[in-house]
């Protein structure tokens, strides 16, 4: 987020793989109680690819959030990332080179 990258879940090509239904009852139950709104918002909206500078999708990007298989339409969960991967460094580095 400091550096100002996307978040990888919410690019096109991952949205389009999410069953709304699914995600619609998984966010507005318990813990996170989303109203359909808030899952329009912070899952099922895509992000503009137009607007963005970025790599190629890395669903192990430290900027993915991992979803669950139960919440895509192929049953294939996205496993999201727990540190910076080389896809991430190597953007890093081509956004941020060395002083």
């Amino acid at each position: 987020h400091t550096l100002g990258f996307p978040h990888e879940h919410m690019r096109q090509e991952v949205v389009d793989g999410i069953d709304k239904e699914a995600a619609y009852k998984y966010y507005g139950a318990p813990p996170n109680n989303w109203s359909k709104a808030q899952v329009d918002q912070q899952v099922l909206t895509p992000l503009n690819s137009n607007t963005l500078q970025a790599t190629r999708v890395d669903t192990s990007s430290v900027m993915c959030y991992q979803i669950p298989p139960q919440l895509t339409k192929n049953g294939k969960g996205v496993p999201g990332g727990f540190g910076i991967d080389q896809i991430d460094a190597f953007f890093a580095a081509a956004v941020y080179p060395p002083l």
